[in-house]
C-alpha cells in the first residue's frame, strides 16, 4: 500500500480513536474497542474486493466456461467471520463445476478457516490443549471454532508437512565432517473410550524419535548444547523414521564431506538399523543414560554410586568386576542374579560402552521429554494414533527450526484421470492457464486482487 493512502487511514481512524478517548477516558477499553472495528473493517473490505477479484476472472473466462451462479462460503479468519461470494462454474470440455475465484487463489475447497487462522492455532496448539487454541482464536477474531477444527488443522499442516519431506533429493551442500544420531522410543496412552473393553489388547504406542546433530558446543552461558540439531518423529515404526532420515540426510548434507557417523542407542534392534543410513563410516555407542539407568535398576544405591563412578572414569572392566564381586555377598537370590546380568551386560558391551562414554551419547532421553513429554504425556491426556502422529511431525519440525506449512489447495490433488486430456483439464494448474497467456494472466490477476484491495479500503477510510 503507498503511504499517502496509509497515511490518510491513519489520519482518519485516529479521528475515531481520539473520540472514542474522550468519551471513555479508558485506554483498556479503547484499544478493545478499536481492535474490533479495525477487525470489522478488514473483514468487509476482503469480502468486497474477494467479490471484484470474481468480477474480475467472470470478464475474461474462457470459453468453455459456463456462469451457474453465485455461490458462498464463510470462513473464519484471524480478524473475524468471512462471507466469501462468487461465481461458479460449468466446465463444458470436462463436464465438471468449479469454483474459479477459490482454484484461482488456491483456497481449500473444504475449509473452514483460512491459511492465516489455521497457522495461528497451530502454533497454539502445539503446546497447548485443543480448546486453549480454539479458545484463542476466539479471542483474537470474536468467533467461536471447535477443537475437531483445531484437530483438523493439525491434521492437515502434518500432511503437507509429510509430502513434502517424502520428496528425496541428493542436493544437500551442508559441509560438516561427523555426524551425530541418537535413537529411540518414547510410550504415549492411546485412547480407549471407543474400543470395546474385549478388543483393547494394548493401551500404550510407542513413538519414534530421532535426533540429528553435528557435535556440541558452549554457549554463551557455558553450558553444552548440540549443534545444529534436527529432530524426526513419527508414530509410524522406526523403518519409516529412518527412510524420513535418510532423506533429510542427503536433501541437507554434502555427504560425501561426512567422514564419521556415531549411533548411539540404547542396543534396540531398530535404533541399530540406522547403521546402514548414516554415511561415513559408523561408530556405535551405548548412551550413557540408559547405561547408568540400567546400573541403577540392578545394583543398590551402594553398589550403583561405586560401579558408576568407575564407568565414568573410564574403568569398564574393573565395573564389571566390581558388580560381579558384590554378587557373591549378596544375600538374597534377586540381587545375586540382578548383579550377575550386570557384570555380564558390562564385559560383552565394553566396547561399546566405551564408544557412549568417549563420545558422550546420551542426550536421546531429554528429547523425549521436551519433545513427547511435555505435551503427549499430561495427565489424564491419550490420543488417538493420527492425533499423536499429526502432533509429533509438527512439533519435530518446530522444534528444527521449521514453520507451520501453509494449507494449500494445490497441496491436496485429485486422483488423476485416466485420460491425459482430462489430467491436464481438471489439474488446478491447467485453469490458472486457460487464459490468452498463463503466466501472464495469473500475475496481472494478483495484482488486479492487491489493486482492488487498496482502493476499497482507501475508499472505506474516506466515508469512515
Amino acid at each position: 500500500m503507498k503511504s499517502s493512502r496509509f497515511d490518510a487511514m491513519v489520519e482518519i481512524f485516529s479521528g475515531e480513536v481520539l473520540d472514542y478517548l474522550k468519551e471513555h477516558k479508558d485506554f483498556a477499553d479503547t484499544e478493545t474497542a478499536m481492535c474490533r472495528e479495525i477487525n470489522a473493517v478488514l473483514c468487509r473490505s476482503i469480502e468486497v474486493a474477494f467479490s471484484r477479484f470474481d468480477e474480475l476472472l467472470y470478464e475474461s473466462r474462457a470459453d468453455h466456461l459456463v456462469s451457474k451462479g453465485f455461490v458462498s462460503r464463510t470462513m473464519l479468519s484471524a480478524s473475524g467471520s468471512l462471507v466469501l461470494r462468487r461465481r461458479r462454474y460449468f466446465n463444458k470440455r470436462t463436464g465438471t463445476s468449479l469454483n474459479l475465484a477459490d482454484v484461482v487463489l488456491d483456497i481449500p475447497a473444504s475449509d473452514k478457516i483460512t491459511p492465516r487462522a489455521a497457522e495461528l492455532v497451530c502454533h497454539r496448539a502445539l503446546d497447548a490443549a485443543y480448546q486453549g487454541a480454539a479458545d484463542l482464536l476466539e479471542n483474537l477474531s470474536g468467533a467461536k471454532i471447535s477443537k475437531t477444527t483445531v484437530k483438523e488443522a493439525l491434521a492437515q499442516a502434518a500432511d503437507v508437512l509429510k509430502r513434502r519431506d517424502s520428496i528425496h533429493t541428493f542436493e544437500g551442500e551442508r559441509v560438516s565432517e561427523t555426524l551425530y544420531c541418537e535413537p529411540d522410543g518414547c510410550f504415549i496412552k492411546l485412547q480407549q473410550r471407543h474400543v470395546p473393553k474385549a478388543r483393547r489388547k494394548t493401551k500404550n504406542k510407542e513413538l519414534s524419535v530421532i535426533v540429528l546433530y553435528e557435535g556440541k558446543e558452549r554457549s554463551k552461558a557455558g553450558a553444552l548444547k548440540r549443534k545444529n540439531t534436527h529432530y524426526i518423529a513419527t508414530a509410524d515404526s522406526f523403518e519409516k523414521a529412518w527412510a524420513s532420515t535418510d532423506r533429510y540426510i542427503d536433501k541437507t548434507y554434502d555427504t560425501s564431506a561426512i567422514k564419521q557417523s556415531y549411533l548411539g542407542s540404547d542396543g534396540d534392534a531398530g535404533c541399530l538399523s540406522g547403521v546402514d543410513i548414516l554415511p561415513g563410516f559408523v561408530t556405535v555407542g551405548y548412551d550413557v543414560w540408559h547405561l547408568y539407568d540400567k546400573v541403577r535398576r540392578l545394583a543398590k544405591l551402594a553398589h550403583a554410586k561405586e560401579i558408576s563412578g568407575l564407568l565414568s572414569r573410564g574403568q569398564i572392566e574393573e565395573a564389571a568386576n566390581c558388580a560381579r564381586h558384590y554378587s557373591y555377598l549378596a544375600q538374597d537370590e534377586t540381587s545375586r542374579g540382578d548383579l550377575v546380568e550386570l557384570a555380564d551386560f558390562i564385559s560383552t558391551n565394553k566396547k561399546i560402552i566405551a564408544n557412549g562414554l568417549k563420545h558422550n551419547l546420551g542426550t536421546i532421553e531429554g528429547t523425549n521429554a521436551h519433545l513427547i513429554g511435555s505435551r503427549l504425556k499430561n495427565y489424564g491426556g491419550a490420543w488417538s494414533i493420527a492425533g499423536a502422529d499429526a502432533m509429533v511431525t509438527l512439533r519435530a519440525n518446530h522444534a528444527s527450526g521449521g514453520q507451520i506449512p501453509t494449507v494449500r489447495s494445490s497441496a491436496f490433488p485429485k486422483p488423476c484421470k485416466t485420460s491425459d486430456e482430462d489430467m491436464t483439464e481438471t489439474d488446478s494448474s491447467s485453469y490458472r492457464s486457460m487464459y490468452k497467456n498463463t503466466v501472464e494472466y495469473y500475475h496481472q490477476a494478483k495484482i488486479a486482487w492487491e489493486n482492488e484491495s487498496c482502493r476499497i479500503k482507501k475508499n472505506m477510510a474516506q466515508v469512515y
